[in-house]
């Protein structure tokens, strides 16, 4: 394979790469963004923080 052929496959798999890290991406988000909807789990997350809290935090 010639050298300008080769870049140009590097190139497409590069691509290819990084449009499927993006999707990837995408699909965290939607799922942050829909948990973060949800009723249930904002309570659930809200009890996680207010059990990392101390007396001591309370106080100031």
């Amino acid at each position: 394979m010639s050298p300008r052929p080769l870049r140009a496959w590097q190139h497409h798999v590069a691509e290819a790469e990084n449009a499927r890290q993006r999707a990837t991406s995408a699909r965290q988000t939607k799922a942050r963004i829909t948990e973060a909807l949800d009723q249930a789990a904002a309570e659930k997350a809200a009890g996680r923080l207010a059990a990392t809290w101390t007396k001591k935090e309370d106080a100031r």
